[in-house]
């Protein structure tokens, strides 16, 4: 016998109710979808600002221009980057 889940939150809807429940849970997915492609997104951005320290310090780029780039202090930017760099 198959563990009860509960009440389902869909009987005795209408079908317009349901078509509307219906639509209302398709429109949460696709912004978990846009969520998750945003998530992808930022987490390659990020990948690129790290080799871009990266490649800067390594030119010998002071910290202080690289947190000026970034819109940081010297201080934050190596405490950000400084163990990729």
């Amino acid at each position: 016998m198959p563990a009860s889940k509960g009440p389902d939150p869909l009987e005795g809807l209408e079908p317009d109710a349901l078509e509307l429940e219906a639509q209302r849970r398709r429109d949460v997915m696709r912004e978990v979808i846009e969520l998750k492609i945003t998530a992808t997104e930022i987490a390659r951005r990020l990948e690129r600002l790290e080799e871009r320290v990266v490649h800067l310090r390594a030119a010998g780029v002071s910290w202080s221009t690289i947190g000026l780039a970034v819109g940081t202090s010297r201080q934050a930017a190596q405490q950000r980057y400084g163990r990729s760099a």
